[in-house]
């Protein structure tokens, strides 16, 4: 029993790694792997950060092979750990769990690769989980798309598969993500009086040709609301006048998808005064001016009326 156990693990080894196995697709419903959080915003320089690579739907899964790759000159990666998806239907065997750096392609990338297999004679796993998280390391101001590397069936080759324990592939769905954001996002204003205009503008970073952009909106804690539905010009840029229509404070986003990842800006705030305020505060200006003039006039009058005293005569 102890050898065929072994003799699973070196053949679960050749098949996942180096792909020496003959191997079968399995038609069943696509399993889910993706990159929580989708979008993980800017931390500063030498900070870290953690993603989480979760599974749904599986059925049956032996063994995984994922590969994620990201820009090397923005992170660097600081660990990865395995989850308690594979190991809570049997103890596993960790194939491979490693970084590789390819700086001279275009554009040059990092690359994670995770293998990971179960033990013995056991059922696949099934259901959803977390498969393993990666902490990253920010080198430098930018932004990173953290991708999943599709696998061709068949191929014997790098990517993101997953076996069951009779080394049939399956292939799931693939869900990448993004740290950082590429969207410059401004207004022209951060106050305002109702009926005044504020222009929202901004720029998605290396694009190449044009993009569709929506800005959304909201009532400062309320839901958001599709604001308005843009394309950039071949630089990225868009703009957009907005009509302040009621008094509040209102935030503002902006969200594209690059390379299927849904990616939002900064938030910007505007403050929208009412005419009624501010009318108010022209009118206590007014009366105030006003009070100083009629007491200025009232002393001035009794300083003129003031009559000079007769003088008193000489006493003996």
């Amino acid at each position: 029993a102890a050898s065929d156990v072994y003799k699973r693990q070196l053949l679960t080894l050749s098949v996942i790694s180096f792909g020496l196995y003959p191997r079968d697709v399995l038609a069943q419903a696509k399993p889910k792997i993706r990159i929580e959080p989708v979008q993980t915003m800017k931390v500063a320089v030498n900070e870290t950060f953690t993603v989480n690579v979760t599974v749904e739907d599986c059925v049956n899964v032996y063994a995984v092979q994922v590969y994620i790759r990201y820009n090397p000159e923005v992170l660097g990666v600081v660990s990865i750990l395995e989850g308690p998806f594979l190991p809570s239907f049997g103890g596993t065997l960790l194939l491979l769990n490693e970084t590789r750096e390819d700086l001279e392609a275009t554009p040059p990338y990092g690359e994670v690769r995770f293998v990971d297999s179960l033990m013995g004679d056991v059922p696949g796993a099934s259901g959803s989980g977390l498969l393993f998280n990666v902490t990253f390391r920010v080198l430098s101001e930018g932004s990173s798309h953290l991708h999943f590397l599709e696998y061709v069936p068949q191929s014997g080759g790098d990517g993101t598969y997953f076996m069951d324990r009779n080394y049939h592939e399956i292939y799931p769905d693939l869900y990448h993500a993004f740290y950082g954001t590429p969207i410059t996002f401004s207004a022209s204003a951060a106050k305002v009086a109702v009926g005044g205009h504020v222009t929202l503008s901004g720029q998605v970073l290396g694009v190449t040709g044009r993009l569709n952009v929506s800005i959304l909106f909201r009532r400062a804690g309320g839901e958001w609301s599709n604001l308005a539905t843009l394309t950039t010009d071949e630089s990225g840029s868009f703009s957009h006048i907005w009509n302040a229509g009621e008094a509040g404070d209102f935030e503002f986003k902006v969200s594209t998808v690059i390379e299927d990842v849904p990616v939002y800006s900064n938030i910007v705030s505007v403050t929208v005064e009412s005419p009624f305020n501010i009318m108010n505060y022209i009118s206590y200006l007014i009366v105030a001016i006003i009070i100083i003039a009629l007491l200025a006039a009232f002393y001035a009058r009794r300083r003129r009326g003031r009559k000079t005293p007769p003088e008193m005569p000489p006493t003996a």
